[in-house]
Order: structure tokens, then C-alpha cells, then sequence
């Protein structure tokens, strides 16, 4: 196959224009592909006359004709070339445009040839037809990257009959026109990136022969500029551009410099930025370029004399290598460090137009105990900021023998997620919510129940954090729903009306198609979108979240599914705003209602009466005794939820009667022998 991208440093004679190099090439390109042409259009046309086909002979007659005149168009134009030492950039245009017409023409013949072939009865020539065709057009890929639009153009016109002949055809021509039609969209965006690889690759070319050529003019004046460009290359190496700190080969050198220098203790820091995506969003990257070069003066100006190297790690991440001084042990000075550098980052600051305060997620690994090289400290430092994120970020957390064996603990929960999922060793667990004053069941609360072998029993929130952090939260979250609707279905056809109660974390809530993706979920089992609940955490609320949360809760409430919010009360919910929140019930902690003060009681008691005005029903979650249950119903509590009532349990054991001592009766749930194995 010809080649349209020779040596970039020969594809652009000097002097040239793009327009006259593109032309050049073009003409290159052509008498090759007009034998290829002519060679197919003999071989084809032949074969159908064989089949009796006459008029084949007369499509190759007029082949003969085109070649022969594109073949003189083709001499013309070199022989102007030659003739022309510096053709004007116009003038190459208009010669480019007299090839196109005539690659047009041939591409018509053969759109022609393929209207006609396809016509014919014999189905193994439609098949070689095709096949000939798509070659043609898959060789226009490279061999017409001159030309930006004709080609398309070629490909389309050379294709578009046959696509519409088999798909008038019927029957399994059908099927190929489907196929043809995709592959010249395929067959257009190659050639479109072909195009642009060879103007690149001109372009590319083009600078190159510049810069012999300043070479030979003046031998010194480059020795000069090599020798700058060397220097400035030196610092790009091991500088980040935007902020000026050191980058990771930087730091490498930096961080190996002060080994062989002695190697004396060291406190590194692993910063990430919290929020730092919302304010790439919210207010442009423009904005945030500026958050992180005000960062990186915070953190010069913070470190000062104890900075061994300061460096930007990759977007919004930072590392600081620091000496500890000489005050108190190491791990009180890293203490101290992280502090001082914290409290720096925090400081908030004015950009275009708003407040800005980039608080910092700060992992703290120690040298040497915390490592022997730098990978090893930052990855152990970059895992403490991790946490420190997970427990709510702005703070730091140590590297240490409790967290390496949390993250030993995760790692393994990982390895094994699938296959215990596969074998059926996590299955579902279900807790009974109870109406307070009538003692039925109006939901069951579904949890991931899974006793590791190793580890013993893992909780849910353990699950849901490995299958976040490993990109699995969506199809595990599919296959709970999926199950525990199922054992819905099963226990509303024994006459239960109780809901099925899910909590849902905040990015599988905010993942895409969560709210189709559910509901076809409980139409496939039968059931109406009230009898699935759908549990969210206050930190669901959170300013960057609000948004997202708040449209897909209004979208499954549209449809019918019951809202219930937790953790009311943490502090990241607005009292003013309670009202427009999209929910149903509200859940709160035993706690709030066993404090035993009046001032206390007065709370509860006022979020209640709160509650009723916004016509939500209010839940205690986790009762455990029976006196708890009842200072719950004195208070005018809708339900209850927790170990006092029963246990989480597998299906059949979770829907057998419950006992409800504060009104010294059962419920009516149905009685387990009715329950199918």
C-alpha cells in the first residue's frame, strides 16, 4: 500500500506552501491509484460479462475513457509544476480541485457499477462486489489524505448506491447494507484523521527544514539557542510550569540528594485539595490555575527553611518534604508541620468574584520508618490522605500500623468481593420497620450480610466503600436491588403491604441511569414504584452534591418511591431549606430521645412537630431496649426500627411475626409456615 507520509523532514521542499506540498502529494498518489482502478475495474467488469452481464463492457468502456483523462489532467499539472518554480498557493488549490472532479467522476463510475451489480440475481457477485468497493474506499484512506473534504466525498459517492441498492434488495442484503453503511462511517472518520496526521506531519516538516536552515545560516546563533533550549529543557524536567514547585522527577532528585547527603529523619506530606473539582467547574480552570499557583506560594511561604522540597505530585496534589527541627519526637513535629501547612492552605482568599477556601485532605508518612524511598513514602502517605478524606476532609492522618492493617483489611474484602458474590456467601439481610401505633410492619430494611472466613463478619458500609474506591458500586448495587425486590415481590404476595427499604450511598445515587436502571428493576418484578424506599445520608446534601441529589430524588418521587432521610441532624442539612427537600420520613437517632434532659426532649419534640407540618413521618433507627421503644412512642415517634424489634435477618426468619411490647400484642405480618422455601 502507498504511503501519503514520507520522512517529515523531506515533505516539504522549501519554499513550499502547504497548499503546493498537499498538491504534490496528491499527484504522487494519483498514477498508482489509477492503475489500481483501472486493474479492478477490468477484473470485475469481466467477470460480470462472463456472467452474461453486457453491460459491464460498457461501464468499463467508460472507465477507460475517465482514466485516460484524468491520466492526461495529471500530466498537465506536473508538467505545470516543473515549468512553475514557485506556484502560487491559489493556483495548487485549483490544481487540487481539477484532481478532485476527477476522483469524483471515478467514484461515481463505481457507484454506478455498484447500483447496477447489486441488481443483478447472482448473490455471490453482490458479495464481490462489495468487497471490491469497500477496498477501493478503504484504500482512499491514505491515499486521498490530501484532499480534506473529497475524500469523504469519494467514499460516500462511491458507497451510497450500493447501501441503497441491498437495502431495497431485502432479505440478507439487508443486513449488508447495515454493514456497508457503518463501514463508510468508519471509513470517514479514518480518513478525517489521516487528513489531519498529514498536515500535521507537513506542519511538522515545515519547522524542521526552518530549522536546518538556521542551522547553516548561523552555526554559533544555534550553538546559542541549543544551549538555552537545553537549559530551559533541564527545567522543564523538573519544574511544574504553573506553579514553579518541583515535579515528580524533581522531587526524586531532590528526595535522593538528601539521602546521600546524610539521610536524616524526614517528614513528608501528601496534600489533595478538597473541592477542588467544584471549583474547576464552578468557576473555570482559568480559576482554579489560580487556586493552585496561590497554594503553591502558601506552601513556600509556609515550609520556609524546613522545606526540603516542595512539589506538585499531579493535579490537585502536592508533597511536602520537610526536616522536622529540633523540637520534641518526630511524630510531634510532623503533627505540628501538618498543622502550620493546613492551616496555610485554609486561609480563604478572593477569585473571580467569590470567596475561595482550599482546604486540605493531608497524609503524613515519616522517614526512614515510614519507608526507605520515595515511592513508598508517598504511597503510604497518599493512603493516610485517603482517609483523612473519608473522615471528612481539612484534616490530617498519620501513616500507621492501624491504618496498614485497615487498608490490609480492605485489600482483602477487594480480592475476595467477587468471588463471594459469585459463590452467594454475601447475601441479604432484612430488619423490620414498625408502625408505632398499630404494630405492623411498613417496611423491611435491607442490608449486605457477608461472614468472611478470614475476617469475620464484614459490615455494609465496609462493602459499599471497596465497591466505590474499585468502581463496582454499579453493578453491585444492580444485583442487590435485583435480589431484594425479588424477595419483595415475595412477601407482598403473602399479603405483606410492607415497602422494601434501601440505603443508597451518594455516588451510586448520582450515577448515570440510577433512576431508570431502578425502575426497570421494579417493573420487572411486578411491582409499583411505592413499594421500594430508597434511603440517602445527610452528606447526600452536601453543597457539592445538592444539586444531582436533589434532581434524581424529585424524579423518583415523580414515580412514586418513598424517600427516607438519615443522619438528620450531622449538620450538613439546612433547617430553612428542610422544606424543599424532595422526601418522605425522616430517620433519627435513639440517642436524640434517651438524653434524658428536658432540653433535649424539647428538641425532639420540636423537630416532631416540625416533621408534621411537612407531613413526614418520623423514624428511630437502631432501638435496642425496651425502654428506648416506648420513650420513642411517648414522644409521638411513627416507627421503629432496631434489635429490640428483631435482629437483621435472611427472608424467612425477618418475615415471621414480631413481638410489639408497648402495646402488649403482635403484628400482623404473615406467619412463616405460609412462607415458601
Amino acid at each position: 500500500m502507498m504511503t501519503a507520509y514520507p520522512n517529515p523532514a523531506h515533505v516539504v521542499p522549501d519554499g513550499d506552501a502547504q497548499e503546493v506540498t498537499l498538491l504534490k502529494i496528491a499527484l504522487r498518489n494519483s498514477i498508482p491509484g489509477l492503475v489500481v482502478n483501472l486493474a479492478a475495474s477490468c477484473g470485475i467488469g469481466g467477470l460480470f460479462a462472463l456472467y452474461g452481464h453486457e453491460w459491464a463492457w460498457f461501464w468499463l468502456g467508460l472507465v477507460c475513457v475517465l482514466t485516460v483523462f484524468r491520466v492526461f489532467i495529471c500530466m498537465r499539472i506536473q508538467r505545470w509544476l516543473r515549468e512553475t518554480p514557485a506556484p502560487r498557493p491559489l493556483a495548487a488549490c485549483q490544481a487540487q480541485n481539477v484532481l478532485a472532479a476527477g476522483l469524483i467522476s471515478g467514484a461515481a463510475s463505481w457507484g454506478l457499477f455498484g447500483w447496477l451489480a447489486l441488481a443483478v440475481p447472482e448473490v455471490s457477485l453482490h458479495y464481490t462486489t462489495c468487497i471490491i468497493i469497500s477496498g477501493l474506499a478503504a484504500g482512499a484512506l491514505v491515499v486521498l489524505s490530501p484532499y480534506r473534504w473529497t475524500g469523504p466525498a469519494y467514499i460516500w459517492v462511491m458507497t451510497t448506491p450500493c447501501i441503497v441498492r441491498l437495502s431495497l434488495n431485502g432479505g440478507s442484503d439487508e443486513l449488508l447494507s447495515v454493514l456497508c453503511f457503518v463501514f463508510m462511517v468508519v471509513m470517514t472518520l479514518a480518513h478525517r484523521s489521516s487528513a489531519r496526521v498529514l498536515r500535521d506531519a507537513i506542519d511538522l516538516g515545515r519547522q524542521n527544514a526552518k530549522l536546518v536552515e538556521e542551522m547553516r545560516r548561523n552555526n554559533l546563533y544555534l550553538e546559542e539557542r541549543v544551549a538555552q533550549r537545553t537549559r530551559s529543557l533541564h527545567e522543564l524536567a523538573h519544574r511544574d510550569q504553573l506553579t514553579g514547585l518541583l515535579n515528580r522527577r524533581g522531587l526524586t532528585v531532590a528526595f535522593d540528594a538528601w539521602v546521600a547527603d546524610g539521610g536524616a529523619p524526614a517528614v513528608l506530606l501528601f496534600l489533595d485539595l478538597d473541592h477542588f473539582k467544584q471549583i474547576n467547574d464552578g468557576l473555570g480552570h482559568e480559576a482554579g490555575d489560580l487556586v493552585l499557583s496561590e497554594v503553591a506560594r502558601r506552601l513556600s511561604q509556609s515550609c520556609g527553611e524546613q522545606a526540603i522540597a516542595l512539589a506538585r505530585w499531579g493535579g490537585d496534589e502536592f508533597i511536602c518534604l520537610l526536616r522536622p527541627g529540633t523540637t520534641g519526637d518526630l511524630r510531634h513535629a510532623a503533627d505540628r508541620l501538618a498543622a502550620s501547612v493546613a492551616a496555610a492552605c485554609g486561609a480563604p482568599f478572593h477569585i473571580a468574584g467569590a470567596q475561595c477556601q482550599p482546604m486540605a485532605s493531608i497524609g503524613v508518612a515519616l522517614y526512614p520508618e515510614g519507608g526507605g524511598d520515595l515511592n513508598q513514602l508517598v504511597r503510604r502517605a497518599d493512603h493516610a490522605g485517603g482517609e483523612a478524606k473519608r473522615r471528612g476532609r481539612g484534616r490530617f492522618v498519620h501513616y500507621d500500623r492501624a491504618l496498614s492493617i485497615t487498608m490490609q483489611r480492605q485489600m482483602t474484602i477487594f480480592a475476595d468481593f467477587e468471588s463471594a458474590m459469585a459463590k452467594g456467601e454475601i447475601t441479604i439481610a432484612y430488619q423490620p420497620v414498625v408502625d408505632t401505633a398499630r404494630g405492623i410492619v411498613t417496611a423491611y430494611h435491607s442490608r449486605l450480610d457477608w461472614k468472611h472466613p478470614e475476617l469475620g463478619v464484614v459490615e455494609p458500609h465496609e462493602s459499599i466503600e471497596v465497591a466505590e474506591a474499585n468502581e463496582m458500586i454499579g453493578r453491585v448495587g444492580h444485583v442487590f436491588f435485583d435480589t431484594a425486590l425479588e424477595d419483595a415481590a415475595t412477601w407482598q404476595s403473602l399479603g405483606s403491604p410492607a415497602r422494601l427499604a434501601v440505603d443508597v450511598s451518594v455516588r451510586q445515587l448520582l450515577a448515570e441511569g440510577f433512576v431508570d436502571q431502578t425502575l426497570s428493576i421494579v417493573q420487572k418484578h411486578g411491582l409499583e414504584p411505592s413499594s421500594l424506599e430508597i434511603g440517602v445520608v445527610a452528606a447526600a446534601f452536601a453543597p457539592e452534591d445538592e444539586a444531582g441529589t436533589m434532581a434524581v430524588l424529585r424524579a423518583l418521587r415523580a414515580e412514586g418511591v418513598v424517600v427516607t432521610l438519615s443522619e438528620f441532624g450531622s449538620g450538613l442539612i439546612r433547617l430553612s431549606r428542610l422544606k424543599d427537600y424532595p422526601i418522605d420520613r425522616l430517620k433519627i437517632d435513639p440517642v436524640l430521645i434517651t438524653a434524658g434532659d428536658r432540653p433535649s426532649q424539647a428538641v425532639v419534640e420540636g423537630l416532631i412537630h416540625m416533621a408534621r407540618h411537612l407531613d413526614l413521618e418520623v423514624i428511630v433507627t437502631s432501638v435496642e431496649t425496651l425502654d428506648q421503644a416506648r420513650s420513642a412512642v411517648a414522644l409521638g415517634i411513627d416507627a421503629l426500627q432496631g434489635d429490640v424489634i428483631r435482629h437483621p435477618a435472611r427472608l424467612e426468619a425477618a418475615l415471621q411475626p414480631v413481638e410489639t411490647p408497648w402495646l402488649d400484642g403482635r403484628s400482623q405480618t404473615p406467619d412463616p409456615s405460609e412462607i415458601a422455601a
